[in-house]
Formats: structure tokens, sequence, C-alpha cells
């Protein structure tokens, strides 16, 4: 998290939407600050600084009160701290099912749930599967990371995607040697775990739905386009987008859309992750493929590296 500005939180709010929102060049930042001023007199501080964040008009950005502002001011900062991030669940006409829930969390709190996941994943694939299919449809966002490093095994070796920055920035996430990079540098959570799966799974069939946001659309994103990938269920919420943190003088922060997410191929994402098959019953529809690409020889070489094409 960025370090707090000099100013009042309000204005601290107004300096850091128009320095590093994504859209910010589209704001009328005069009629905006007005009425934010009003807003400030009438209805308060916080009132005011999600009046400016609405106006950056990425759907996506948020103030986080300070501790100790009430259950209902917390609730709707749609900020909340996850135990669990992810849960083996009933297979599906024996295709294993992995749930990826939201999640966020302090660092030591993200090794620990990267290393369970991770562990699910081994333990899925500690014998031969064709396939596996990930849940991402209640996933309404959070951390990424832990979820990208878990499951680092089912991708491809080099580059998974990106965020682009106002000012044209790639910040390029990578995966080399089994571990997961970003902007030229290791991730952290590579740390957290050593161990591999026995096996690949050689299809991966992703399921998403509306309620699928942010982290829950960027890590799909990543996944989709891969050979061995396919997406079922019903279009995203539309906000894959990278946020910044910032903290306010009030003790409090403003998450601020900074960049938007690139796929493998170099398409940007500014609106919902849509399926490669819609469908209200995804768990059946996924299973189904993956049965199919396993019955028709279909599946992919089992001596290529995890997640090879």
């Amino acid at each position: 998290m960025a370090a707090v500005e000099r100013g009042s939180s309000l204005d601290v709010t107004l300096q850091l939407a128009k320095q590093h929102g994504y859209y910010a060049d589209r704001v009328d930042w005069p009629q905006i600050e007005t009425k934010a001023k009003l807003l400030l007199t009438s209805r308060g501080e916080p009132a005011a600084i999600r009046f400016v964040l609405e106006a950056l008009g990425d759907r996506h950005s948020s103030y986080i009160p300070p501790t100790g502002e009430t259950a209902d001011t917390v609730k709707n900062s749609n900020q909340k701290s996850e135990k669990l991030l992810s849960e083996t669940r009933t297979p599906v006409a024996g295709i294993p099912v992995i749930r990826i829930l939201a999640w966020s969390g302090t660092s030591q709190q993200a090794m620990a749930v990267t290393r369970s996941l991770r562990e699910q994943l081994n333990s899925v694939l500690s014998v031969p599967r064709c396939g596996i299919i990930l849940d991402f449809s209640n996933n309404r966002g959070g951390n990424m990371w832990p979820t990208l490093v878990g499951l680092s095994p089912l991708l491809t070796e080099g580059l998974l995607g990106s965020f682009k920055s106002a000012q044209d920035e790639a910040r390029l996430i990578e995966k080399w040697q089994n571990k997961i990079f970003y902007r030229g540098e290791s991730h952290n959570l590579n740390s957290a775990i050593t161990e591999q799966p026995t096996y690949p799974a050689r299809r991966i069939a992703i399921i998403v739905g509306p309620f699928s946001a942010s982290s829950g659309e960027i890590v799909p994103i990543l996944l989709q386009g891969q050979q061995n990938v396919r997406v079922f269920g019903q279009p995203t919420a539309g906000v894959a987008t990278a946020n910044t943190s910032f903290s306010l003088p009030n003790g409090g922060s403003v998450n601020i859309t900074t960049a938007l997410t690139v796929d493998r191929h170099g398409e940007i994402v500014e609106t919902r992750l849509m399926p490669d098959e819609e469908t209200l019953r995804p768990l059946e529809t996924a299973a189904n493929w993956v049965m199919r690409q396993c019955q028709s020889g279909g599946a992919l070489n089992t001596h290529l590296p995890f997640g090879g094409e």
C-alpha cells in the first residue's frame, strides 16, 4: 500500500484519482471537485470520497473506511478477509472439481492459502487424470496471486498476460521454470511451495458466472486461450481490472483502478469475460466436455510438461 499523502482525505483522494485512475482523462474534474465539496458538507467525507471514485467510471475503485467505523460502512466497502481460498468438491461424472473462492488477507495468510491450494491440486493430480474443473463462479475477487501461484502447474510456460496502465506501461505476468513472474521478478509466493503434481491435467475446464469479478475474472482470462482450456458458464461481472491501494490521512484507504488486463494474445479486456460455451448447467457441461475429449482421443500428449501445448 502506498504511503499516506498530505491534505484532507478527500483532497488526497482527488489527487490520487487524477494521477492514477485509468480513466481519469475522461472525467470533468472541476465539476466533480465542486460536487464532492458539497457532499463533504451535506453527507460527510465517506460519501464524498465514494462519489469521486465512482466518477472514474471503472466500477471497481473503492473506499475502505478506517477501522472502527460502523459495520454497515465496512460492509459497503466490499472488502473482506477470507480464511479459505479453495476447496475440493465432489467430482462430477468422475472429473475432480476445485472451487476457487474470493480471498484477501495478510502476506503470511497468503503463503498459507497458496500452499493449501497447491496441496489440493497435487492431491487431485496424484493419479492420472483426463482433466480437471476449476470453479470460479462465486469468486468475487480479492488477491489473485495465491490462486495464480497455486495453480501455476496448469499454466504454460512463457507470457500469460499483462496489466496495461493508462501510460501504456505493460506489467508482464509470466511463468518460467514453474514459477510465476511479475514485471520481470519472481513472485514472493513462489517460496510458499516447491512440490509439483505427479500427473498433468490434460484438459482444464473453467467455470465462471455473473458473480465472477476482479481476480475471479483475471485468473480465468490468463488461462483462457491456452490450448487445453475451455471456459463454461455465463458472462462475468466485467471488472477484470488491476487496483492499487493507497492509504489516506484518516486511516482508511482507497483502491483505485490503475490498469486493464491484457490476455496472452495481447487482447485488452475492458468488458465481461465471455465463456467459450454459455450454459446454465456449467458443471455437467464442463464434465461432459472433458470426457468427450478423452473418449475421442482429443487429450493432449501426457509426456508434455504440465500445461504444455
